[in-house]
């Protein structure tokens, strides 16, 4: 079969035993399974992609000059790689980027400020590669892949992307924690950076951790079993929330007592959950920080 024959890639993947992809139509050739190529809109990848959660820190130069070749009349047309994970939550994106976040920062900008009227027509071409649970159960799948494609360079600045840490923010938003601890349902598996506090996004957890790595080292030197880091690190955040808990409110909010602190004090207070008090005197990330000896908070 010839791979640039439309009909003949678009009846092999609507066999495929995995959840529909969204762009078949728009398969301009295949490797195999688990490798093919798309050419998407502008506006397409803005609004079905992200950057994967270990991906390296990105320099705002760097996308100005890409938005600025964009303006320019946009003659040589980036290709992104990135990962398409079927089993991704229904509020997040399913691709996620893993070598040319620069450029979709850039086109995103474009889109942003130049495209009002809709009339973009810029194209730009992502090679995908399945893989199930890309952050979570083979997040390591995904690291040797983001390695392999970016040819070893290193991350910009080191971010912790041990399987322990991936596996520990897996287990805090599993259906099995949040029935064992209902506190933890404020742990969010939304799209973004960030939510409206007092709940918490995954990957607010994720950076957390990625700025806190001696903790985690601390953990490791005491435990050599994953699980027992794991529930460990479980039990410490759950012992330092119920600390917060019992302080009222002028103790939390001594230095900043506003009428609109005190709405999410009282909103922490009827989910049961204090990790994500932005303006508290305990913030998450100060409260990080006796993660390995809550009893000092």
């Amino acid at each position: 079969m010839n791979f640039n024959d439309d009909d003949g890639i678009n009846e092999q993947f609507n066999n495929l035993n995995r959840m529909p992809f969204k762009f078949i139509n728009k398969i301009i050739d295949k490797i195999n399974d688990n490798k093919y190529l798309i050419k998407i809109t502008f506006r397409e990848l803005m609004a079905e992609s992200t950057p994967i959660i270990f991906n390296r820190e990105l320099e705002q130069t760097k996308i100005d000059e890409l938005y600025t070749s964009i303006l320019d009349g946009y003659d040589i047309p980036f290709t992104i790689d990135a990962i398409y994970d079927p089993n991704t939550n229904i509020q997040e994106k399913n691709i996620k980027i893993i070598n040319g976040n620069h450029r979709h920062g850039a086109i995103c900008k474009y889109i942003t400020e130049c495209d009002k009227h809709f009339d973009c027509d810029f194209k730009v071409y992502v090679w995908i590669y399945v893989v199930v649970d890309c952050e979570t159960t083979n997040v390591k799948q995904s690291i040797e892949l983001y390695t392999k494609i970016n040819n070893h360079l290193p991350f910009k600045k080191a971010i912790y992307v041990d399987i322990i840490a991936t596996k520990l923010i897996d287990k805090l938003c599993s259906a099995e924690t949040k029935r064992k601890h209902p506190i933890m349902k404020a742990i969010l598996t939304t799209n973004g950076e960030k939510c409206q506090q007092p709940n918490i996004n995954k990957k607010e957890v994720f950076n957390l951790l990625n700025n806190n790595k001696e903790i985690i080292d601390t953990f490791l030197s005491k435990y050599s079993n994953t699980d027992d880091i794991i529930s460990q690190f479980i039990n410490n955040m759950i012992e330092i929330n119920h600390r917060l808990s019992i302080k009222d409110f002028n103790d939390l909010y001594s230095d900043n007592p506003s009428a609109k602190n005190k709405a999410y004090f009282d909103k922490a207070f009827k989910i049961g959950f204090f990790l994500n008090q932005k303006n508290s005197k305990y913030p998450k990330e100060e409260w990080i920080k006796f993660l390995c000896d809550p009893t000092r908070i």
